[in-house]
């Protein structure tokens, strides 16, 4: 699924990008979650019940494949709607 960057508004796609985030990763992003950059990914771990190192790997993915989805192709955009 891809959604083309200049057909979202700014809120909507912070909202496109939150609840891709949950149905990729069954768990609500970092910026939902109420968690600072540093502790995302033992907040996530410990969420899904996994190793960090797994959860660093999940998260990742899905970011990317989010940033993809909004035609950014960069992780660090997806940051600012994801957290």
């Amino acid at each position: 699924m891809r959604i083309w960057a200049e057909e979202l508004h700014h809120s909507e796609r912070h909202a496109y990008a939150q609840n891709r985030y949950r149905e990729i990763v069954n768990a609500p992003s970092p910026l939902e979650a109420g968690c600072e950059h540093k502790g995302r990914i033992s907040k996530l771990a410990e969420y899904l019940n996994i190793p960090e190192s797994d959860a660093k790997d999940i998260g990742r993915k899905a970011q990317l494949n989010i940033s993809i989805e909004l035609g950014h192709s960069r992780v660090d955009i997806s940051n600012a709607y994801l957290g």
